[in-house]
This record gives structure tokens, sequence and C-alpha cells, in this order.
């Protein structure tokens, strides 16, 4: 189903286009349109706009809902387009239309179409450089002035020349902007402990000087006080980045939440004003639900990957039977996402290690009994007992997988353990 609205003031026109699929998932996107165009024109660009995303993603079959009476009484020919530019609007319309295998317009009361007349209005009144979730995109040139007959609703940009390649990678800096560690935020405060310099703004003056009382600047670099320990490195940018990735799943990481992961990166000395937002998106990889079926990891894939970072190229997985049911391949084969399944040789890929790990858990509930907050002093050996006890699939013990002999205590502390044992029994 797409819902589509234009809307046009002295402020300029935009439009919204809503695209929802048989199976529930939603497609949002807004334009603004950088040429003067009257409400009617605006009106047939959200439908020539939709189309195209529509045809662009491979859809067939549609049904779209519109809200103006104009449109689509000149559709199915119950008016006429005299005016010139209207005829032309409504002649590349229906040669897109033509395209599909099934194609149905309906009129709908405007307060049924409000989710695409919000897409409209962000685009007419946010600020052209917003970047949110909804991405907001530009269309150059009215529809009816195109010379082929289908056009991108992205084209390719051309090779720029030498002179514009600064220009662009800027603009591509502010695009990647995902994390407040990204925004420069130490300069102010470096130059005020040193030089004592504010702003001229009266609050923000006072801002500055309120959050610089935390910090302290040691040979030129800004570190912050804490209440106890040592002083923190202050960080930002792409230092912050490579922090975060390296103590989450880096050699020594553990895949911590979002929270967890900035007290960790905390207790190693370093910080930033945002870290604990930013940690928290960093570590979308996982979500809570009652079932965990092939519907709830779809809904998952294209809540938190497709909708944030786009279109994957592969998932890997393992054998489970949610990744390999026929809903999930068919949700794979429909956005040309390559499904790969692990193999034995990685055990985290294949249920191993979670096998390995109940074994432990298992092992620790038996000593325990009650004494449930002492398990660390009862892992050391459960770790020892798992190690020296033979797997039934080899035979062989996991100690004497790894170093070639079986593991062997020597004779004199059994002995020794002997005699104590024997002596004790005696005195009893």
């Amino acid at each position: 189903m797409l819902h589509v609205d234009g809307s046009s003031s002295k402020h300029g026109s935009g439009i919204g286009i809503r695209l929802t699929s048989p199976t529930g998932e939603i497609l949002e996107q807004s334009f603004r349109l950088n040429f003067h165009a009257s409400n009617n024109e605006a009106e047939y660009e959200a439908l020539i706009a939709g189309i195209r995303l529509a045809q662009g993603i491979g859809v067939r079959k549609i049904r779209t809902f519109y809200d103006l009476q104009l449109v689509a009484c000149q559709f199915n020919g119950e008016y006429e387009a005299k005016d010139g530019r209207m005829g032309s609007y409504l002649k590349v319309f229906r040669e897109l239309v033509q395209k599909f295998d099934d194609f149905e317009l309906t009129r709908i009361p405007r307060g049924e179409n409000t989710s695409a007349d919000t897409l409209a209005a962000l685009a007419l009144t946010s600020d052209p450089d917003l970047r949110r979730t909804i991405p907001v995109e530009f269309i150059e040139r009215p529809s009816i002035e195109e010379v082929e007959g289908v056009r991108l609703i992205n084209p390719p940009k051309q090779e720029p020349e030498s002179d514009e390649v600064i220009a662009m990678d800027e603009d591509a800096s502010t695009a990647e902007l995902e994390y407040g560690c990204d925004k420069e935020w130490l300069g102010a405060i470096r130059v005020y402990i040193a030089d004592g310099e504010v702003p001229t703004d009266k609050w923000e003056a006072r801002k500055l000087k309120a959050q610089a009382a935390r910090y302290v600047l040691v040979d030129g670099e800004v570190f912050k006080w804490r209440f106890s320990g040592p002083l923190m490195t202050c960080i930002e940018r792409p230092e912050a980045r490579k922090i975060m990735h390296e103590v989450h799943s880096g050699a020594c990481g553990n895949h911590f939440s979002g929270r967890s992961l900035a007290i960790k990166i905390k207790q190693h000395g370093y910080f930033w004003r945002t870290m604990v937002k930013d940690c928290k998106k960093f570590t979308v990889e996982a979500d809570s639900y009652a079932s965990i079926k092939d519907a709830q990891v779809e809904h998952f894939i294209w809540k938190n990957i497709i909708y944030r970072h786009g279109v994957l190229y592969e998932i890997v997985t393992d054998n489970g039977s949610q990744f390999i049911s026929t809903r999930f391949e068919a949700f794979c084969e429909k956005w040309k996402i390559r499904l790969s399944k692990s193999t034995p040789r990685y055990p985290q890929g294949n249920r191993q290690a979670e096998a390995a790990n109940k074994t432990i858990l298992d092992g620790l509930k038996k000593r325990l009994d009650a004494k449930k907050g002492r398990w660390a002093d009862e892992l050391e050996g459960v770790l020892w007992s798992h190690r020296t006890t033979p797997r039934r699939a080899t035979g062989e013990t996991p100690f004497a997988l790894v170093y070639g002999a079986e593991c062997v205590i020597p004779p004199r502390w059994i002995s020794q353990v002997f005699d104590e044992d024997f002596c004790r029994d005696k005195r009893a």
C-alpha cells in the first residue's frame, strides 16, 4: 500500500511517501522540491515519486491512497486536464502506472492520510541540513521536464571536479555524524581553562564555566576529575569510536550492554560527555522477545539493521530453526541478502560455546546449593573438572586434546593427601 501527499506554501513545497508491504514493513521518506510548484503540482510530484520508489524495490502490485479529488478524477477520466502542466504530469503518471501488473488508485479523506501529510510537512518546514532517521532528499527539476522515461530518485552523481572535492568531503563528513562523540566539544573547554576565553552570549558563557569546573588541563590535554581514582582522559571523534569498538568486541571484549560498556570504558580511564548515549546506540545487537521465531528475527533485522544502516550484503547465522525457515529465507531473497550458515569450526556460531557454558553452570549449581553468592570461589574447580572430563563425542578430555597428554596428579601430592585423610579418620 502506498500513501502519498504533497504540500505547497510560501516557504516552499514538500512531499511525503509511506510505503507499506503486505507483511507490515514500512518505508517512509520525505522530499523537498527545489523549484516553485503549485499545490496540485506538488500532489502529482508525490504520486510520481511514490510510484518510482515502489518500482525501485521491485513492487509489481500496488494500491495507492490519495486525498486530492482533482488528481483522482483526472486519472479516472472524470475531469479533463486543461492546463498544459497538469496534462504533462498526468501523462508521466499514466506511463509509470502501466509498468505495474496491478494498480489501484483510491481517494481517501484527509484525516486517513495523516502519516503522509506529516512527512510532507517535515520536508516543508524543517531545516534543509536536517539529519534524521527519515531522510529528506531533493528533487531538482519537475518530473515532466525529464527527457528519459524513468529517473531514479537518487541518481548517481557525476565525478566532481578537482576544486569540488574538498567541499564534497565536508558534506560527507557531516552526513556521517551518528554519535555525540563525533562532534568537537573539547576545544571550548581547553581554551577557557588555558586563556579564560568565553562565548559572547551570557548564558553560553555561564554554562561553559560550570562545565569547565569538572576538568583540568595537563600538558595541553584535557582530563576530567573523578570523585575517587585517577583523572580520566577526555577524547572525541575517531578515538572514541575506536575505544568503544575495542572494549565492546576487541580481544578482551565481552559484548557488554550500553550502560555496562560506558562503565567499563570509564574504568579504563576514558571519558566523553555523551558516552552513555553513544554506547547504548553502539550496542544495539540484542533485543528481548517472549519467543524467538522467524517472524521476530525478521522484525529485528528490519527495525534495527535495515532501517538504520540500509540493506545488508550478507547475514551469517548458526543453524537455528528460525534462521533456516522458509519465511526467513524468502525475506533474505526478497531483499537480495546473502544468507550463509556457519561451520562447526566456529564454536560460537553453532551453539558449542552455549553447550559448554551450560555444563559449567550446571556444575556450579551442584556445588553451591543455597550459597549462590560463592560461585566465584567454586568456578576454578568446576572449570578444572570440565577440562579433565572425557567428552562423549571424542572420548578424550579437552586437556588432552590441547596438550597431547592427560593431566596426571603428582604421586607425592596424592600420598600427602592420603596420609592427611588417614590421620583424620584415625582421630575420629
